[in-house]
């Protein structure tokens, strides 16, 4: 009855720690989704936040050089709606987002 009872409470444990690994997967996946719809948002002309994506430029492993050429573009674009999307487009494409 003790071998029953010890493997009813692994066999519990086991499931409530495959609770939680879902659980951790259903907010890593949000979090991610997040992330996601954060990043159209900020390299869209509309929702264009200069600074999350100088952030993301500096943040990035892009070599110094094209980190520069990046910024530079970007503020170049900054307050020209006619190019900031397809500089933007450009970054984000660098970037591999």
């Amino acid at each position: 009855e003790a071998e029953a009872q010890a493997a009813a409470e692994a066999e519990a444990q086991a499931a409530a720690e495959a609770g939680t690994a879902t659980q951790d997967e259903a907010a890593a996946a949000a979090a991610a989704q997040a992330e996601a719809e954060r990043i159209d948002r900020i390299f869209s002309a509309e929702g264009f936040d200069y600074d999350a994506v100088v952030e993301l430029i500096d943040g990035s492993s892009l070599p110094i050089e094209q980190k520069a050429t990046a910024r530079l573009a970007l503020e170049g674009a900054r307050n020209n709606p006619v190019i900031l999307g397809g500089v933007l487009t450009q970054i984000r494409a660098r970037l591999g987002l």
